[in-house]
Formats: C-alpha cells, sequence, structure tokens
C-alpha cells in the first residue's frame, strides 16, 4: 500500500469517501487491469483464508447498473457510488468512492442496465475488511472507512504482506 493511498484513507472525511475497493490483479501497457487471476495464485490466497478459519459466506450475486445508480436483485437494495477515485499501482487496483443507499422504487427503469452476474465466496476478516473471491478467478478486498481506520490500514498492511 502506498503512502498516497494511505493518506486518502486516513481523511476519508474530508476527501467524502466511505468505501474502498482492492482489486488484485495487473496492468496491460499501463492502460487496462486485468482482474482475472492466474489459477496458482487464486487458489493459493483462498487456501490462506480457509487456513485462517475467517467466517465464510458463499452467495450469488445479481447488480444493475445504470450511472451511478446499482441494484442488487436479491436483495432489493439500491444504493449509489459517487465520487469514486482510482488510485493505480503496479498489481493491484484500488478504487475509493462514497456509496449511500437509496430507496427501491428510486432505481430508473426501463434502461439499458450493465448487468452483472457473479459466484462469490466472502471471508470476512474483521467488521471492516473482507476477501470476496469472484466466479473463481477474481479477488476483491473490500473495505468500509469509519472510525477503525487507523486499524483497518494496519490490518490491510498486514494481509498486503502475506499476499504479494
Amino acid at each position: 500500500m502506498n503512502k498516497q493511498l494511505e493518506n486518502t484513507l486516513i481523511k476519508f472525511k474530508e476527501n467524502n469517501i466511505n468505501n474502498l475497493d482492492i482489486f488484485l490483479g495487473n496492468y496491460f501497457n499501463n492502460d487496462i487491469f486485468n482482474k482475472k487471476l492466474d489459477e496458482s495464485y487464486y487458489n493459493s490466497i483462498l487456501d490462506m483464508c480457509i487456513n485462517k478459519n475467517y467466517t465464510r459466506t458463499k452467495y450469488n450475486l445479481k447488480i444493475y447498473n445504470y450511472g451511478i445508480n446499482y441494484l442488487d436483485y436479491f436483495s432489493k437494495k439500491h444504493f449509489k457510488k459517487t465520487n469514486i477515485k482510482q488510485i493505480n499501482s503496479n498489481s493491484n487496483l484500488f478504487i475509493t468512492y462514497f456509496n449511500s443507499e437509496d430507496d427501491y422504487h428510486n432505481f430508473p427503469c426501463k434502461k439499458n442496465y450493465h448487468v452483472l452476474e457473479q459466484t462469490i465466496h466472502k471471508f470476512k476478516i474483521n467488521e471492516e475488511i473482507s476477501i470476496l473471491f469472484i466466479n473463481n478467478n477474481q479477488i476483491k478486498i473490500t473495505t468500509t472507512l469509519n472510525h477503525n481506520i487507523d486499524l483497518s490500514i494496519k490490518k490491510l498492511k498486514e494481509l498486503f504482506k502475506i499476499i504479494n
């Protein structure tokens, strides 16, 4: 984790963000980020999570997306992602954003949606941090930014020492 990201996270209230998503992968030509991981690397991280005895949940996810609006089809939750910023590194994609819930009936209807269907194995590290194994080829670390940010940063640094 680089200093720019760490400073952004520490000042999460000033930066008007409350979530951090970290995708593991690599860049092609410094422009395109490939989220699909090598099978052996994916399995090694999965085995590490299984051996750590983190709380594990498996579920299917179907998300409808239009602009900043997202609708979780199964839980019927509508949320908006605003203030989205990317911080690039060599092997990870860091995305910070402000996530807010909205009423289900406010989701835009009759649009050309981007539909995302995924099978997810979620390992909960603590109340703020989870590792998602998506479709047997992607890994995403989700972090909720709150008053425990100093502990979250410390835990993320420990996690990256193990992963990298």
